[in-house]
């Protein structure tokens, strides 16, 4: 069994916030305040790049940890139609799209460029391997300035 991180604790936490049962207390507030510590230094050493897929800007990055939440930081923040994160750790692709403009399906996306075993095209996120065909379509992205 794989131990509880601070990730796997704040979100007990906050579903209990949610749901009105109480108030965090100092240890929650301790986690909440970490994990956005931790989270704004993944973004301040993340390296961004940008290309285009079809008509529309792919923006992608490595990282192995906060991968949802650089998924959603690409969408909203860097207005990214298809964001990705690399998890060289793992060998693992991740892919959102930007539903408001971008009408990609991201199951075929996924299963083109990474042997993504997408079955429920419903999520939000797809995933893949890290595969020959992946790398070879990389090298068409640019670091962001």
């Amino acid at each position: 069994m794989k131990p509880a991180t601070c990730n796997d604790n704040l979100k007990v936490s906050i579903s209990a916030f949610r749901n009105g049962k109480r108030d965090f207390d100092v240890q929650e507030l301790n986690d909440i305040k970490l994990y956005f510590l931790k989270y704004k230094d993944q973004l301040s050493t993340t390296q961004f790049f940008r290309g285009e897929l079809q008509e529309y800007l792919v923006i992608s990055c490595f990282a192995d940890e906060f991968q949802e939440e650089l998924l959603n930081h690409m969408i909203k923040k860097l207005c990214a139609a298809i964001a990705i994160v690399v998890s060289v750790k793992d060998k693992e692709v991740l892919i959102k799209t930007n539903k408001t403009v971008c009408n990609v399906n991201l199951c075929k996306l996924s299963q083109l460029l990474c042997d993504g075993n997408c079955i429920d095209e419903s999520k939000e996120i797809a995933q893949g391997k890290l595969t020959e065909k992946f790398l070879k379509f990389t090298t068409k992205l640019t670091p962001c300035i």
